[in-house]
């Protein structure tokens, strides 16, 4: 599972509320392959079984807004960031899953979920108010596998601490840029 955020503009905003193509372009899954949870395609490829195909969705131009790829890293970096396996307290519990529901489920992941430009605003001010070290206190690998934080691995791979402190920096900077310009922003996992 890889984590994605992507920023959007408000009138893009408004779009991916009610066109659900526009919503999967955007995601990325608006491809007969995206329709499928990525494990079911390698099965179907590795077994060389076919199936029927979906009919194929109308071509939709998906927004330009910057895509920021926070790959396994993202259940973590939640964590850390709200205080929580899945919730929080608004607007950090927001940062990395999202706010509000859009559309259906995405690959067996859930849906894609849209904060708003006055939810990135605080989500942006909040992280920016959060230290490293102030986050980085929040580690603790074996607390993460007991609570099973995806993927996994925090107690005993040394590299975590590395890879969530970068990954904090980039997702405060994405935000910084996303609520000087005024997006939304969407985030959801593939």
């Amino acid at each position: 599972m890889i984590g994605k955020l992507r920023r959007i503009t408000a009138d893009e905003m408004e779009r991916v509320r009610t066109d659900e193509n526009f919503l999967l372009a955007a995601t990325g899954m608006g491809s007969a392959d995206g329709q499928f949870p990525w494990l079911l395609r390698m099965l179907l490829r590795l077994t060389g079984t076919a199936i029927a195909q979906p009919e194929p969705l109308p071509k939709v131009r998906a927004p330009r807004g910057e895509i920021l790829t926070l790959n396994k890293s993202w259940h973590g970096l939640h964590y850390l960031i709200a205080r929580d396996p899945w919730e929080g307290t608004p607007p950090l519990q927001h940062a990395v899953l999202g706010g509000t529901e859009m559309g259906g489920d995405l690959a067996g992941y859930g849906p894609a979920k849209v904060n708003d430009p006055a939810q990135v605003r605080e989500i942006g001010e909040a992280l920016a108010a959060l230290s490293d070290a102030e986050l980085m206190r929040q580690y603790d690998g074996l607390k993460m596998e007991e609570l099973k934080i995806y993927p996994g691995g925090w107690a005993s791979d040394g590299t975590w601490k590395k890879e969530l402190g970068r990954d904090f920096t980039r997702l405060r900077e994405f935000y910084r840029r996303a609520a000087a310009a005024g997006d939304a922003t969407i985030s959801w996992i593939e």
